[in-house]
């Protein structure tokens, strides 16, 4: 997929280019494992989310901790196994950054099913109009909200946290105010971290449509 071809879809002009990353390598233990491949409607987790930023990435690449990739086939350009399985997100994101050659990687994890497209069309955009930011994320009043995010530089970063990773880059940090106008039920950042959470994830969809999800 050409990234001139998303632009005539989502409105965007392409000026750095942007490659998807789906982070799916952690072992999901409040889960209670395999959350890739949970469904939410029928649909696999990853899909949602492979499906949600495809229209916006010249490619899609998947993290993942070690092979064989055991997920739903979905046509990834890259698989990029983790330098130190069960290091963290930060350190699976840092080595995903080192293959990267130009552009930014537009990252989300494969448990966000119900990113909006256009709060991921307001972060690109926010990318091209100021393209000097070496990452760009979210907050709220509380924590830095790392997903979904822009991240176009990898840092010596051996173990540690998505918050010190943001910090070593020059960052750019959306606050709440701003990006409640793009989301405003704040959907792109919820997290399925619990099987009660599909559920709610359910009751989200229907409350929601027919909203593009």
């Amino acid at each position: 997929m050409e990234s001139v071809e998303n632009a005539i879809k989502t409105g965007i002009k392409p000026r750095k280019k942007i490659i998807g990353l789906i982070l799916a390598g952690g072992l999901a233990k409040r889960f209670g494992g395999g959350k890739c491949k949970a469904k939410l409607k029928g649909k696999p987790l990853i899909t949602w989310v492979y499906e949600a930023i495809s229209p916006f990435c010249a490619e899609i690449w998947l993290s993942w901790r070690k092979p064989p990739y055991e997920g739903p086939k979905l046509p990834f350009s890259k698989i990029i196994y983790d330098e130190r399985p069960g290091a963290g997100p930060a350190v699976a994101l840092n080595s995903a950054l080192k293959k990267k050659k130009d552009g930014y990687l537009l990252v989300l994890p494969c448990d966000q099913p119900l990113v909006q497209p256009k709060l991921l069309k307001k972060l690109i955009k926010t990318a091209q109009d100021e393209p000097f930011w070496e990452t760009i994320v979210f907050r709220d009043d509380q924590r830095l909200l790392p997903f979904p995010g822009l991240y176009s530089k990898a840092t010596p970063i051996e173990y540690g946290t998505l918050k010190e990773l943001v910090a070593k880059t020059k960052s750019l940090i959306i606050p709440e105010r701003v990006w409640r106008e793009w989301d405003e039920q704040g959907l792109s950042f919820f997290n399925i971290n619990y099987q009660e959470d599909l559920k709610m994830a359910e009751g989200l969809i229907k409350k929601n449509e027919p909203l593009s999800i």
